[in-house]
């Protein structure tokens, strides 16, 4: 909200309070379309028709319940607008386009209403965090806690279920006046319907029978004062079972209050309400309390006096509404400065921050919270409390306080303080009055302890001794109270579960019966290799390496069932050199399941034991060896100027890339037969194909292997020079121009090019360096598609330079020849 907007918010009710002062009756009850306009005026805002739609989604109000109450209200000639606006909301595909100043006198009509605001969505959103701003100012007791203080939610979502009857039925202590509609109907020897407006004047104009006061008249009270005026008109309306003529009354459209929301409300102003209106809706309309308001005492203030207040938590906590009295013409609703604040969490139904009023204390916190929860221990309710300033002292202005909650239930009063936080505890977790007895018996687990209650008795409620139980000795574990510790005594048991000795249990006893497993070891085996569960199983009698190979899921892909070794612990392994022994054996073919293929099966006759004949011993290895031979079906991949680039599976270990080639249909006519690009373990290879083609099966034909991918580029007449060039270019291959030649073409080399480390990269991949000796200079042949980068020269400390030395030995040669001339 901008700050203008603030402004006009908060002189609005000021400007109103005005009107309502100075004015008289008829400038008090200020027009429909006045009220509208001074409210856009101060607010300076229009909701988009996205807003509109929003706010009318979010109403809980169905299309004819919305326009039963605009008609009511006299409202017939926007209820067009409002069916366009619903077909928007039910997502109709073509919905009748709405002017500006259509959309206006809809929301204008139902803001009177009080069903919606004049905010738009953002407004509303930074209004929304500039409470919670304002709240981190002054709220510190909800900073602290984290909680929500109780009732502001129930304000916080715009909706129509709290708004009250603007048609319709009335309780029958409703009182008629200006603005209402009286409907009366007269059926029999006549039937007549009049709808009859009650006039600023407070009565109505029955035709035929003239002016009738009705004004702060029930219903009911009307119906008595018409037989008489009626019955001088029409003679059949008597009272009794005599009346030829009856009458009816009913209320068609009821009169709108202008009600005035001040104080700590969250928009304070003036609202049009519902004559049925009550404290409770006008405090709704105005989305409640703001972060200081009070909900504990809102003020009813009516031609300057106090008519009535109203505590919300009755409404809210209890459902009571008896205070909550309906608001009439020209009524203040004020809501004063919150009063003390205290908070309330733990094991408590509802955790919140709670108003308290005078003479309210501990125990009614508590009952405001919905009571303790079945975990709470009322032994100890704590209290963190900031003392109030004449009980300060230097170095002590925050106590803690313990309540006993059992003293306040025998009547005794604990008053609270303002910024009280009140925490209630949960009982402990240590459970007393327990037994456990675990191992082998029906029902392990813990059991209650009762008074005379023995070992014996104990083992007989957990279900007696499994029958793989250990019958003769349990052990029985107590607590040591002094130190926490657990002291051991030995029981006997025998088949049936009788004790010996039997002991009293005490609180926390353990008792514990063994089983015949713990008396040995488990045995096992283990099974690795070309398996598909290798792991350790647990070792049964009469296993056979057959059955541990079913166990471990059976062969893999990959396994040899011809080589299949067990290796057992020799007898004498603690005396002797040698560990274990191994022993071959072989699966028959069908023992298994394996697709023997082409497999030699002759190993079947070298001696070897058939595996489902091989019996397994405690602590035995298998391992399942891998097949060598066996074919591997991952793909070579073949890209780029090829007729059919793909996945290709090899047909042979043996198979070339000149084969694969040709599988794939051979070379596009734009395939660069120099750059060919064979990539193996993340590693790129230079291929010769030419030469591959030239002699096939050759040294320059190599063999293809799975996961190969082979890259054949396309014809590049262009060759890159880079580096440490004047002009890194590019340039067109002409076929005998030389290393030196396109350096020259990109401006020659620059000062801190290294000449004689010049790289030369072909298409595929491979790479030359240029090469000097002494005054002589090799450079690599230039292809299509060749990269030439001159790299930076190397800051070098010292070693041999041969320039240098050259250098220095001509230098020495002049000087000797010189030194030669002068002594002849």
């Amino acid at each position: 909200m901008t700050s203008d907007t603030r402004m006009a918010a908060r002189w609005l009710p000021v400007v109103l309070l005005m009107i309502g002062s100075f004015g008289s009756t008829s400038s008090a009850l200020m027009g429909q379309d006045a009220v509208q306009q001074e409210i856009q005026r101060l607010m300076g805002q229009e909701l988009t028709e996205e807003e509109i739609v929003n706010r009318i989604s979010t109403l809980g109000l169905s299309r004819d319940d919305l326009r039963g109450r605009l008609g009511a209200m006299g409202y017939d000639e926007i209820l067009p607008t409002l069916d366009a606006y619903f077909d928007r909301v039910e997502g109709a595909v073509n919905p009748q386009a709405v002017s500006q100043q259509r959309s206006n006198e809809l929301v204008a009509a139902l803001s009177e209403m009080g069903l919606i605001t004049l905010e738009t969505d953002r407004e509303l959103e930074f209004g929304r965090d500039s409470i919670v701003l304002d709240s981190m100012a002054i709220d510190s007791l909800g900073l602290e806690t984290g909680l929500n203080v109780f009732g502001r939610s129930i304000f916080e979502d715009i909706t129509a279920q709290f708004q009250p009857l603007t048609f319709g039925p009335v309780d029958p202590g409703y009182l008629l006046g200006p603005g209402d509609q009286v409907q009366l109907f007269l059926t029999g020897e006549i039937e007549l319907a009049y709808n009859l407006d009650v006039t600023r004047e407070g009565f109505v104009i029955i035709p035929d029978v003239g002016q009738v006061s009705v004004n702060g008249l029930t219903l009911t009270t009307l119906r008595e004062n018409l037989y008489s005026r009626l019955s001088s008109v029409y003679s059949g309306v008597q009272r009794g079972p005599e009346a030829t003529t009856r009458f009816h009354l009913s209320l068609g459209r009821l009169r709108t209050n202008q009600v005035f929301l001040i104080g700590e409300v969250t928009q304070p102003g003036a609202y049009q309400m519902s004559p049925a209106a009550t404290i409770f809706n006008a405090l709704y309309s105005a989305r409640g309390p703001n972060m200081e308001g009070s909900m504990r005492s809102v003020q009813v203030r009516r031609a300057g006096q106090l008519a009535g207040e109203l505590d919300v938590y009755d409404y809210l906590l209890r459902g009571d509404a008896s205070e909550d009295f309906r608001i009439e013409q020209g009524d203040f609703v004020f809501v004063p400065l919150a009063g003390p604040q205290v908070s309330i969490e733990g094991e408590v139904r509802r955790s919140a921050i709670y108003e308290i009023k005078s003479g309210e204390g501990l125990l009614d916190l508590i009952e405001f919270s919905g009571g303790l929860s079945a975990s709470a221990f009322s032994g100890k309710i704590q209290i963190d409390r900031i003392l109030p300033v004449d009980q300060r002292t230097s170095g002590r202005e925050r106590v803690i306080v313990d309540v006993d909650l059992d003293d306040l239930n025998s009547g005794q009063f604990f008053p609270l303080y303002d910024g009280d936080r009140v925490f209630v505890e949960p009982v402990l977790e240590e459970r007393t009055s327990r037994v456990a007895v675990t191992g082998q018996v029906q029902r392990a687990g813990d059991y209650q302890l009762v008074e005379g209650m023995t070992v014996q008795d104990l083992i007989r409620r957990s279900g007696g001794l499994r029958r793989d139980a250990f019958g003769q000795v349990a052990h029985l574990e107590r607590m040591n109270y002094a130190d926490s510790s657990y002291a051991l005594t030995q029981i006997n048991l025998d088949s049936e579960g009788r004790a010996n000795p039997n002991p009293l249990l005490q609180d926390f006893d353990r008792i514990t019966v063994f089983g015949n497993a713990a008396l040995s070891t488990r045995e096992s085996v283990y099974i690795g290799g070309e398996v598909k569960d290798p792991s350790t199983y647990e070792f049964s009698e009469g296993m056979t390496v057959e059955d541990i190979v079913l166990i471990g899921g059976g062969f893999t892909a990959n396994a040899d069932p011809l080589t299949v070794e067990v290796l057992r612990r020799t007898d004498d392994a603690i005396m002797s050199d040698q560990i274990s022994h191994v022993i071959h054996v072989s699966f028959g073919p069908g023992s298994v399941p394996f697709e023997v293929n082409d497999l030699d099966e002759t190993p079947l006759a070298l001696g070897r034991e058939l595996a489902s004949s091989v019996q397994l011993e405690p602590n035995d290895r298998v391992f399942v060896r891998r097949l060598q031979n066996r074919r591997s079906f991952e793909d070579v991949i073949l890209t780029g100027e090829v007729l059919r680039p793909g996945n290709y599976s090899r047909l042979t270990r043996d198979e070339t890339v000149t084969q694969l080639v040709a599988r794939a249909g051979g070379l596009t006519a734009q395939a660069d037969v120099g750059g060919f690009r064979l990539t193996r373990d993340d590693l790129t290879l230079g291929l010769d194909f030419e030469a591959a083609l030239a002699n096939a099966s050759g040294p320059e034909d190599i063999r293809v292997f799975p996961g190969d991918s082979i890259y054949v580029p396309e014809y590049n007449p262009i060759v890159t020079i880079e580096g440490a060039v004047e002009f890194e270019s590019r340039a067109r291959w002409v076929d005998g121009l030389s290393v030196q030649n396109y350096l020259d073409q990109a401006g020659g080399v620059r000062e801190d090019g290294d000449r004689d480390r010049t790289v030369v990269t072909y298409a595929n991949n491979e790479r030359r360096r240029s090469g000097k000796f002494l005054f002589f200079r090799s450079d690599p042949e230039v292809k299509p598609g060749t990269v030439i980068t001159v790299p930076e020269k190397l800051e070098v400390d010292g070693g041999f330079n041969v320039d240098q030395w050259l250098t220095r030995v001509l230098s020495m040669a002049t000087v000797l020849v010189a030194i030669n001339g002068m002594s002849n």
